[in-house]
C-alpha cells in the first residue's frame, strides 16, 4: 500500500468511527439521560448535529470500501471497473459485508435527514437510528482483524469486538449532548443537567468496562509476547491508544469523583466540568485515530 493509500483509508476509517459512534451514543443519551417530562430546550438543535453525522458516516462509509477495493488491487481505475467492483462486493466475505454496512447506511441516512423530532422525544425513528447505529458498529468486525479468525476464537473475538465498539460509542457519541447541555448555562436547568450527569456516570461506568473487556480480548487473541508486541508496527500504535484510553479515564474519573460531587455547591464549577468534557472529546477522536490506523496495520505473528 502506498503512503497516499494508507493515509486515505486511514482518515475514511477515523472519519466513520467517529461519525457513527456520535450517531450511536448521541441518539442512545435520550433515552437513559433524559427525564420523560423534560424541557431541555438546549438539545433541541443537538439533533441537527445528528443529522449531519449521519452523511458524513454514508460518505467515509464509501470512501473506507472504495480506499479497501484500491487497496487490494493496487489500482485507483479499480473503482471504475465493474468487474472489479463486482468481484469485491460479491465474491469476497468482506464485500458482501460491506454490501449490508452501505444499505445500513443508506437506512441511516434516511431515517436521520427525515427525522422531525428533536433529541429530547423518544420516537420510533430515534429508536431506529439508535439499533441501525450499533450493528453498524458491530459489523465493523466482519471487515476488519475480526474476521480473519477462525471457529470459537473468531466468535470470542467478534464478541469482544462489540462490546468494545458498543462501550466506546455510548461513552464518546454521549460526551457530545452532554457536553451541549453543560455549555448552554443560560437555557439548561440545574436539576436537569445532575439528572444528566448521574445518568451518564452511571452508563460511562458501564462503557468503560465494556471497552476493557473487549480490548483485553482482542488484546488477548493477538498475543504473543510483549517484546514480539512493542517490536510491531501494531503493537506501538496499540500501546498509543492504550495510553490515551488511561488519560481519557482520568479524565471521567476526575469529572465523576472530583467535580460532580461538588456541582451542587457551586455552579462555577459547571464550566470547569464543561471543559474537562471538551477534553474528553479531543482525547476520545485522538483514540479513534489510533483505532483507525491499528485496524489497517498487520497484527504480530
Amino acid at each position: 500500500m502506498t503512503d497516499a493509500g494508507f493515509a486515505a483509508l486511514a482518515a475514511a476509517r477515523w472519519i466513520h468511527f467517529a461519525s457513527v459512534m456520535l450517531i450511536f451514543g448521541g441518539s442512545l443519551f435520550a433515552f437513559y439521560a433524559l427525564p420523560r417530562q423534560t424541557a431541555a430546550p438546549e438539545l433541541a438543535d443537538a439533533r441537527g448535529l445528528l443529522r449531519l453525522a449521519a452523511p458524513i458516516a454514508f460518505v467515509s462509509g464509501i470512501a473506507w470500501a472504495g480506499a479497501s477495493l484500491v487497496n487490494i488491487t493496487g489500482e485507483a481505475d479499480s473503482l471504475l471497473d465493474r468487474q472489479a467492483l463486482s468481484a469485491f462486493l460479491f465474491e469476497t466475505g468482506f464485500g458482501r459485508a460491506w454490501v449490508v454496512r452501505l444499505a445500513g447506511l443508506l437506512v441511516l441516512l434516511i431515517a436521520a435527514l427525515s427525522l422531525r423530532a428533536d433529541l429530547r422525544e423518544r420516537t420510533f425513528g430515534a429508536v431506529l437510528i439508535t439499533i441501525v447505529a450499533a450493528l453498524l458498529l458491530v459489523s465493523q468486525a466482519w471487515i476488519g482483524h475480526p474476521a480473519a479468525a477462525t471457529g470459537a476464537e473468531r466468535n470470542l473475538i467478534i464478541a469482544g469486538y462489540a462490546l468494545h465498539v458498543l462501550g466506546a460509542g455510548a461513552w464518546l457519541g454521549g460526551l457530545v449532548p452532554l457536553s451541549w447541555m453543560l455549555r448552554e448555562r443560560e437555557r439548561a436547568r440545574g436539576d436537569e443537567v445532575e439528572f444528566a450527569l448521574q445518568r451518564f456516570s452511571a452508563v460511562g461506568m458501564l462503557a468503560i468496562l465494556s471497552i476493557l473487556a473487549g480490548g483485553l480480548v482482542n488484546a488477548w487473541a493477538r498475543w504473543n509476547s510483549f517484546d514480539v508486541v512493542l517490536s510491531s508496527a501494531w503493537g506501538k500504535i496499540l500501546i498509543v491508544k492504550a495510553v490515551g484510553f488511561v488519560a481519557l479515564l482520568a479524565l471521567a474519573f476526575a469529572n465523576r469523583f472530583v467535580l460532580m460531587p461538588r456541582l451542587a455547591e457551586t455552579g462555577a464549577l459547571r464550566g470547569k466540568l464543561a471543559r474537562n468534557v471538551a477534553a474528553e472529546q479531543a482525547l476520545g477522536l485522538a483514540v479513534l485515530a489510533a483505532a483507525a490506523v491499528l485496524g489497517i496495520l498487520p497484527p504480530p505473528a
